[in-house]
């Protein structure tokens, strides 16, 4: 059987991009459920997590979430940083495999799609 993928983005004060960069990562997301090779998943989920930002990433977040059932928010009022923003993370996924990834896609948005890969050798 196919696993289950988890995404985990933390993020903190990322409105000015947070929004393209999720719109770049979903269809990669949706090719690897359609797809048959090694980064296949059976479905996947998208957990992202706002660190207490002061701007408006937790409503570009919730207008994400809207449209796409599958996005998560994990959202608290005070910056913790990074790790226990991903603590948070992990408590909330429910995939068989967890991979994370920064919201300003530094790796690129094809990163999921090779750690997966990877995970399935």
């Amino acid at each position: 059987m196919l696993p289950k993928l988890s995404v985990i983005i933390p993020t903190y004060n990322e409105e000015s991009a947070l929004e393209e960069n999720i719109q770049k990562l979903l269809p990669i997301l949706n090719s690897m459920q359609r797809d048959f090779g090694a980064a296949a998943v059976r479905e996947w989920e998208l957990v992202l997590v706002n660190d207490g930002s002061k701007d408006k990433t937790l409503e570009i977040m919730q207008k994400l979430a809207a449209g796409e059932p599958r996005i998560k928010i994990v959202s608290y009022l005070e910056n913790q940083g990074r790790g226990y923003a991903m603590k948070a993370g992990f408590r909330a996924v429910t995939g068989d495999y967890v991979v994370t990834t920064e919201s300003d896609l530094t790796w690129g948005a094809e990163i999921v799609r090779r750690f997966v890969d990877e995970l399935s050798k």
